[in-house]
């Protein structure tokens, strides 16, 4: 409501809407539109939708419409997530505090939270979307025999290069055109390492440019590490990073994330890269799109 949006637009945007991709200029990972509840019927179909309220001040459209729901459903716990509402892999995230001190207080506990959910439920639909591509079950089959994980590839992806040997193991695999005039390709690296691995700044670098000179000589990274995350399943400790790259031959570059998957059973490790360039055009869709392969191939 307009009573309420001066006060948590501010705590929304620097809690939740915060995911900036540097490629290398920054891109918002988030296209965020702020619309009155009567406006509301435009945007129901949206793919992530929040909803928002403070009791105090009262105003006579969102508190009202909020009263409504938890009457209706008997539940007045927040946040309340929604799924599939109005739309296919839609969620509806509704915040409510009793005034704006409530609201602040329950930033750290809450918010995070949310922010994953959001987080998460964006990298999913970036493969759903992906999915609609035929995929080139060959290639996949390839990955899957070699590295036994389900890498789900859209069938104008090549095999570029590859060593499968005892002694070494990668993969290098792309889609796009180096020599065309806006050079817009994307790279995927596999490759394998069988000793354990430590999390600090000097081994992450290490085993990043090692790989990397193995793989493919004249790529390297260009800048300190920009982001990191961390996921964990039965299989995989999982520690992801971003960056940037340049070719050193060619003088291009653009975003680059690396995930190095820790076997909790094996002694196998795995290092995937993705990189992206494109020439003066938006890189967040195709560096999503890696990241969601990636991902859904893992877990």
């Amino acid at each position: 409501s307009k009573e309420d949006k001066s006060f948590l637009e501010p705590i929304i945007n620097n809690y939740i809407f915060i995911d900036t991709l540097y490629t290398p200029e920054p891109e918002p990972v988030y296209n965020k539109i702020w619309i009155e509840p009567e406006d509301f019927v435009h945007y129901k179909n949206f793919s992530n939708i929040i909803i928002a309220a403070i009791d105090h001040p009262i105003d006579t459209t969102l508190d009202l419409l909020i009263n409504e729901f938890e009457e209706k459903n008997n539940n007045y716990d927040y946040p309340i997530i929604l799924k599939d509402v109005h739309a296919k892999n839609q969620i509806i995230t509704i915040i409510k505090e009793n005034n704006g001190a409530s609201f602040l207080n329950t930033i750290d506990s809450s918010f995070t939270n949310i922010a994953n959910s959001i987080k998460n439920h964006i990298d999913n639909l970036y493969f759903d979307r992906y999915q609609s591509y035929l995929i080139d079950t060959t290639l996949s089959a390839f990955v899957i025999d070699n590295f036994n994980i389900n890498m789900q590839l859209r069938d104008d992806f090549k095999l570029i290069n590859s060593t499968i040997s005892d002694t070494l193991k990668y993969i290098w695999l792309g889609r796009g055109d180096l020599y065309s005039e806006n050079s817009l390709y994307q790279w995927l690296f596999v490759s394998s390492f069988n000793h354990d691995f430590k999390y600090d700044n000097y081994s992450l670098a290490t085993l990043i440019e090692n790989k990397l000179n193995i793989i493919n000589p004249q790529i390297e990274v260009i800048n300190e590490f920009n982001r990191f995350a961390f996921y964990r399943d039965n299989i995989y400790d999982v520690f992801v990073i971003n960056s940037l790259f340049n070719h050193k031959t060619y003088l291009t570059g653009g975003p680059i994330v690396v995930y190095i998957l820790e076997n909790k059973t094996l002694e196998e490790n795995l290092i995937i890269f993705g990189l992206v360039n494109a020439p003066g055009q938006s890189k967040l869709k195709s560096i999503k799109e890696l990241e969601s392969i990636v991902l859904n191939s893992i877990f």
